[in-house]
């Protein structure tokens, strides 16, 4: 495993324990703390007991991106820690080192409370949101491992994830606008993370288990799309910036431009052409028609999704009260 130059290292930490805040402030402070950065003050901060202590999972965080030789030693403690937060992110670093033990840790971790949100103990993170940015890196470590182990697992989030999202009234009650402030509340994590599961699907080339999924068509042709780019295989080195990787999974892949044509974002249009004849035995006209019907797709998504997928979705869901609650997906 390459190391990462120390600054990058902290700033990869930084944005995976603290999202958007200052990273600068962040690196500031830490160092002011513990004054410095080497494995003995990474080893103390590890040893200390305060129950909040974010410090400590910033240091566990670090070791992944960091790769120093204690590593291994200093993480692997922390691997069925009680504290969720622990245990997950010294699994993730772990993974990032490709140490072995981990690989059939991360699979059921990527699917722990998926189906049961409300289960997540408040650590002082907004819990939702951090552990599903957290499924996604789980998402892309698991499919360039290129263990094709994985596949199984990696399907069954997609099926899940599928299953919250097109009938939210099985985990949330049954009140139309109880249901609307949950499923809001979690939706805009689904689409990313069925994006990253299918990305990691591309990287495994498991096209015969994506053809096998249950998922509208929609839903299925920005699949596809995933598994693509994931196919292209061009970028398999994680100490990217990790706002790379959350845009990869948001943003909008193929987009039109105002004479017509399409592009495509990440790769060159041809390369992402090729890929798709590849993985999906595509003609020259087929693998067009492709690329112009995701510009549809993208569109047909919103339909696919509750509450508009609901035969009685006028009835429950416009009234003068609610307003239309369907929901505005890209």
């Amino acid at each position: 495993m390459s190391q990462t130059n120390t600054p990058d290292a902290f700033k990869y930490a930084s944005w995976t324990i603290y999202g958007d805040k200052d990273k600068e402030v962040i690196i500031k402070d830490f160092l002011q703390r513990w004054k410095g950065f080497t494995p003995d003050i990474l080893a103390h901060v590890l040893q200390e007991t305060k129950e909040d202590m974010h410090d400590k999972l910033f240091v566990l965080s670090v070791l992944g991106y960091l790769a120093p030789p204690e590593a291994c030693a200093l993480l692997l403690p922390f691997v069925h820690s009680h504290k969720r937060s622990e245990r997950w992110i010294s699994t993730l670093s772990l993974g990032q080192l490709k140490e072995p033990i981990v690989f059939p840790l991360l699979q059921p971790m990527l699917l722990e409370e998926l189906l049961n949100p409300k289960a997540l103990e408040n650590e002082a993170f907004d819990d939702y949101d951090w552990y599903m940015s957290r499924r996604l890196e789980i998402a892309t470590l698991l499919g360039n491992w290129e263990n094709t182990d994985a596949i199984a697992s990696l399907c069954e989030a997609l099926r899940q994830c599928w299953a919250m999202a097109a009938n939210p009234d099985v985990y949330f009650g049954d009140s139309p606008s109880s249901i609307y402030w949950y499923y809001t509340s979690y939706l805009g994590w689904w689409s990313p993370f069925m994006n990253s599961l299918a990305y990691a699907l591309g990287r495994l080339d498991a096209q015969e288990v994506l053809e096998m999924l249950i998922l509208p068509p929609a839903h299925l042709h920005i699949a596809k799309l995933y598994f693509v780019y994931g196919a292209l295989k061009e970028i398999k080195d994680r100490n990217l910036l990790q706002e790379r990787w959350s845009r990869l999974f948001i943003e909008r892949l193929v987009v039109q431009q105002t004479d017509g044509t399409i592009r495509t974002r990440y790769y060159p249009l041809d390369q992402v052409i090729q890929t798709l004849q590849r993985c999906f035995h595509l003609s020259t006209e087929e693998q067009t028609a492709f690329l112009h019907q995701t510009l549809i797709a993208y569109r047909q998504t919103m339909y696919e999704y509750y509450p508009r997928n609901s035969p009685d979705y006028e009835e429950r869901f416009c009234s003068p009260d609610l307003g239309d609650l369907g929901p505005f997906i890209y």
